[in-house]
């Protein structure tokens, strides 16, 4: 399924003996592709093909995973208090062949705590995204931590007065469900319930002030790449709400 369209472009029915992850093996990706998918799809020659062909992906890491560490770039396990992301790391894991290891591949690891101490462990063979990136990419993983996901898979559809997109925030044209599901109207209770109804938990985006930040996107469009686009947002423009009712300014969307 296109994460941005909604529309099923390939399916493919099998056996129910056959392994998941052999649904991979029939998926035919254009270099600059991402992919989110979940752990039961871990393949790690398959990861050393699409980093070849330059396709990137985010997945969960299987728990039972084998793998060695090369660098930590964030270490918080050992605050308690600590939440979000806790861990970040460039790791390496081992391609055999019949049996035998006959090369190691790149990944990325991120570790992600939430409020109630669950734990999301994710891999990436991308090093350039930020962290909260490749915590956005796993939506359809039901991760969801920022205000709001602008996908900017075609320009916004015009006005049929002036040949201009309608940026007005009212506009569900135009931002679909951006402002109507996490619009400055979304009361913090309703956020909170949205919130506890997760079963991970995870606290729900909401801007504060709808038409600054149709006016914010509206600036920044052209630079937009098609897909999720993770950026700076101006002070005060989001925040999230956690299942308790609690309030975080975030910087990101």
């Amino acid at each position: 399924m296109d994460a941005f369209s909604g529309v099923t472009e390939f399916v493919r029915i099998t056996p129910a003996k056959e392994y998941d992850r052999k649904f991979l093996y029939h998926l035919k990706l254009k270099e600059g592709s991402w992919i989110v998918f979940d752990k039961a799809y871990n393949t790690y020659r398959h990861f050393a093909k699409w980093t070849t062909q330059k396709v990137w992906f985010v997945s969960r890491m299987k728990d039972n995973a084998v793998f060695h560490v090369t660098k930590v770039l964030v270490d918080k396990t050992k605050q308690k208090q600590a939440i979000g992301v806790i861990k970040e790391q460039h790791i390496t894991v081992g391609i055999k062949t019949n049996r035998t290891e006959t090369e190691r591949l790149k990944l990325r690891r991120v570790v992600y705590k939430t409020r109630d101490g669950k734990r999301y462990i994710y891999i990436t063979n991308d090093f350039t995204l930020p962290e909260q990136g490749v915590l956005s990419l796993n939506i359809k993983l039901n991760i969801q931590i920022h205000p709001v996901y602008f996908a900017k898979s075609q320009k916004p559809k015009s006005n049929a007065n002036n040949g201009e997109p309608n940026w007005s925030s009212k506009s569900s044209k135009t931002f679909g469900h951006t402002f109507i599901e996490h619009g400055q109207k979304r009361s913090v209770e309703s956020m909170a319930d949205r919130s506890r109804s997760r079963q991970d938990k995870m606290p729900i985006g909401r801007w504060l002030n709808d038409e600054k930040a149709a006016a914010f996107i509206k600036r920044i469009f052209n630079t937009l790449k098609p897909g999720e686009n993770i950026v700076n947002i101006p002070d005060g423009l989001g925040e999230v709400i956690y299942q308790d009712k609690t309030r975080e300014v975030v910087n990101r969307a």
